[in-house]
């Protein structure tokens, strides 16, 4: 008796809990839209929106971003933004309050003349937001695989989700609203007569995409590695010109009006349809962009821009030693993962971004000093002889020794001499003889 009592009990006080959730969620269905937007593929803002295809329309490109103390890369990341088109930034600063490398300081003048409007992150440290309402719990309060925890946002989907609210209802009779979502690390780079209209620069690719019945855009993005610099640069788009040969991931802008949802597991994307639509079509590209084979075409109402279109450079790394420094720092649950620092992905000579610099005027001329026919070699030379003096440890030891690390590449495996390399191993870096380098004794346990 008394366990069949404590078995009702059990699951009343389940039922009791799914009924609060249940509460919950009708108040989100009935002020604010999202899930139900996202289930079935309908938005609020879709009632009252102009006209998809009206050309008398402005399109105006709203960019969001969270970062923490981005302070020495910051303005050059903005003033970029303002180059190639956006139209606002949305910054939520995530340093803690004292500490360097707060936004205000370095972006003041954005902030008055109203290109950058700056909020305050840090005030949802901590917190998980029931279906980012204002409701929220302390973070790690559910268990880990819990079912629950797909209905809280963490504090960037809670950005994100209120640049939705915000901006998806917009009223503002001369324009359409885009909304896209970029880190500090990542620059658009609308190429020469993108937007099949001559020019330049985002709006265009825009324009035209919505011209041709599309609700968002999917932008390629590739990575740039350290480009031979072992440590730091006082600017990014003129210091790293060696990237990955191809684009893998990628970004996105989606109509405000338009949004259903965001895609899980993909913070950088918007959902413009129903997320079961998007699932039962079977084409949800977070994790690979298909932009090679959709290129330039419109599919389910989303726009494939190919990167002689537009493309988002990642610089994910500024140098060697950082590299080294981040590849050492744990993930949350614990593990060291390698970063492949020296690997020889990036090989590709790529200066196109440079035409958006002011010394860079004649960019044609200019390219005869980075990546033209001369120079493009020498500065993969250059990244290569970075590569080769670590991998041998032949210089900068008392700088950085590859072999101290905790988790190293099977190449720099080889370098150390605690990896054998098998039959046909070439080598990645040019002159690399690892027999040379293979302690007998030393290879490690597999």
């Amino acid at each position: 008796m008394f366990r069949g009592l404590k078995f009702v009990t059990i699951l009343t006080g389940r039922k009791f809990v799914a009924s609060i959730l249940a509460c919950l969620f009708c108040v989100e269905l009935l002020s604010k839209g999202l899930w139900f937007s996202l289930l079935t593929g309908t938005s609020p803002g879709e009632f009252h929106s102009h006209p998809l295809l009206d050309a008398e329309v402005y399109d105006y490109v709203v960019v969001v971003c969270m970062g923490k103390s981005e302070g020495k890369y910051l303005k050059e990341w903005v003033e970029h933004n303002r180059r190639v088109g956006v139209d606002k930034i949305v910054y939520y600063d995530d340093t803690p309050h004292g500490k360097e490398g707060a936004a205000l300081p370095l972006l003041q003048d954005y902030v008055d003349n109203g290109f950058v409007e700056i909020h305050d992150a840090t005030k949802w440290d901590n917190r998980s937001f029931i279906f980012a309402t204002e409701f929220s719990m302390k973070q790690g309060s559910l268990s880990a695989g819990s079912i629950f925890q797909h209905l809280f946002y963490d504090k960037q989907q809670k950005m994100q989700v209120d640049m939705w609210r915000r901006f998806h209802d917009d009223r503002n009779s001369s324009r359409h609203v885009w909304i896209a979502q970029l880190d500090v690390d990542e620059f658009y780079n609308p190429r020469e007569g993108a937007g099949k209209e001559g020019t330049d620069d985002i709006k265009t690719v825009l324009r035209s995409a919505r011209m041709q019945g599309a609700k968002s855009v999917r932008a390629a993005k590739v990575e740039f590695g350290p480009s031979g610099n072992l440590y730091p640069q006082p600017t990014i788009r003129d210091s790293y010109l060696v990237r990955e040969a191809s684009y893998e991931r990628h970004t996105g802008f989606a109509l405000a009006w338009a949004i259903t949802g965001m895609a899980p597991g993909c913070p950088h994307v918007y959902i413009t349809n129903s997320f079961l639509f998007d699932v039962a079509r079977g084409s949800h590209e977070c994790n690979n962009w298909f932009g090679d084979k959709y290129g330039g075409e419109v599919r389910y109402e989303v726009y494939y821009s190919p990167p002689t279109e537009l493309a988002v450079h990642h610089y994910n790394t500024k140098s060697i030693l950082e590299c080294y420094e981040r590849s050492e720092i744990p993930h949350p649950d614990g593990k060291i993962v390698g970063r492949h620092c020296l690997g020889y992905k990036y090989k590709v000579c790529d200066d196109s971004i440079l035409r958006f610099l002011d010394k860079y005027h004649s960019y044609s001329s200019q390219r005869k000093k980075t990546c033209g026919i001369n120079n493009g070699s020498a500065i993969l030379d250059k990244a290569d002889q970075m590569r080769f003096d670590l991998l041998s440890r032949r210089k900068f030891l008392d700088v950085l020794d590859i072999c101290t690390k905790k988790s190293i590449s099977g190449e720099e495996k080889i370098a150390c001499g605690i990896k054998r390399p098998g039959p046909n191993y070439k080598g990645y870096v040019p002159n690399l003889n690892p027999d040379h380098f293979y302690r007998e004794g030393g290879e490690e346990k597999l």
